[in-house]
């Protein structure tokens, strides 16, 4: 949403300047937008707009989405694009204070991430278990190899697997859910098979190394702790609630509420986690787990919620899966008169 918004502000900034030039001639408004390429102020700024184009052309949804790799190479136009827009306000602008001081922030910024983060926020781990929980999905268990890192259900951490037998992935930080519980000597990451470096980590080498950052996120930060709780996942958005499952069978005592959670499958062989979850279930008592299957049953509908989970409409609502699904649940929820503010989604998309 920030992207769209900085390139329909930096189009609407291009029009504002040449408008008032049109009470004069045309020409003169496009001798305002177009100068002579002397004129290198004007130009950097022109530079710099093409270049956040070129760097936003897959999010336009104009052509297929690239390989991850090619996605990430488009995003480095956007550092050269920082310093010409910074350039271009310096030299144009009557006051610069605050082009050099947010010129610094989105500089200091690129540090950060590039060059500071990875030396002091990435902890070394080793690939102790890969296991298959469907053709396409993997646990991967992993152990610190020091300080182990601390963290919530529901929160991701960036992995950096550093196999060199992997085709594609390796030295790249990717964002994955935890599926472990907090307490969890190991920490276990559900990866499906959705692009080049997912798939390559379907066949990870035990034994290899892989660095960690994280964690973040707050996706089960409730608004209410004793209010009772409804999830609803699909997909390989199962993953943060296989985690906060694993907790309350870990740690009964970690939530006051009632859950119950919904796994949207295509299918009974892609609940690749049901058996995980039943088990949680069956040792606590504030924990219900519901399989809903599409091919059998179509879209989830209220009514099915209402035979399964009656007080659905009371709870706090945490919804994780792809976008369609993400959708359709929220337009059932919103029917049956749940606030908006008591819905909480989390999309595993490509964005």
């Amino acid at each position: 949403a920030m992207g769209y918004a900085a390139f329909i502000l930096v189009m609407l900034h291009v029009l504002l300047l040449a408008l008032p030039r049109l009470e004069a001639s045309l020409d003169a408004a496009v001798l305002t937008l177009f100068p002579p390429f002397s004129a290198v102020d004007v130009w950097a700024g022109w530079v710099a707009w093409v270049l956040m184009l070129v760097s936003l052309w897959p999010t336009f949804g104009l052509v297929e989405n690239p390989s991850y790799q090619r996605w990430k190479r488009l995003h480095l136009l956007l550092a050269p694009a920082l310093v010409l827009a910074l350039a271009h306000g310096v030299w144009l602008a009557p006051q610069t204070a605050h082009w050099w001081l947010l010129g610094g922030l989105g500089v200091a910024a690129i540090a950060w991430r590039k060059l500071v983060s990875p030396l002091v926020a990435r902890h070394p781990y080793e690939v102790t278990d890969v296991r298959s929980l469907a053709p396409d999905v993997v646990e991967i268990s992993l152990r610190a190899q020091g300080r182990r890192i601390r963290y919530e259900a529901g929160q991701f951490v960036y992995l950096t697997p550093l196999d060199p037998g992997l085709v594609a992935g390796r030295d790249e930080e990717h964002p994955y859910t935890i599926a472990s519980a907090p307490e969890d000597e190991f920490l276990r990451i559900g990866i499906k098979d959705l692009g080049d470096a997912s798939q390559a980590l379907q066949t990870v080498a035990v034994g290899s190394q892989a660095l960690v950052e994280g964690p973040y996120g707050d996706f089960f930060r409730p608004l209410d702790p004793e209010r009772d709780q409804l999830w609803l996942a699909g997909g390989i958005g199962i993953t943060p609630f296989v985690g906060g499952a694993r907790e309350l069978h870990d740690n009964p005592d970690s939530t006051r509420a009632r859950v119950h959670l919904f796994y949207l499958c295509d299918r009974e062989e892609r609940g690749y986690y049901l058996d995980t979850l039943r088990d949680a279930a069956a040792a606590v008592d504030r924990l219900d787990v519901s399989a809903h299957y599409f091919r059998d049953e179509g879209p989830i509908t209220a009514e099915f919620l209402q035979s399964h989970c009656p007080d659905f409409i009371a709870r706090e609502v945490f919804i994780c899966g792809p976008q369609g699904m993400i959708d359709h649940l929220v337009a059932v929820l919103r029917s049956r008169g749940v606030p908006r503010h008591r819905i909480h989604t989390e999309v595993f998309d490509f964005l």
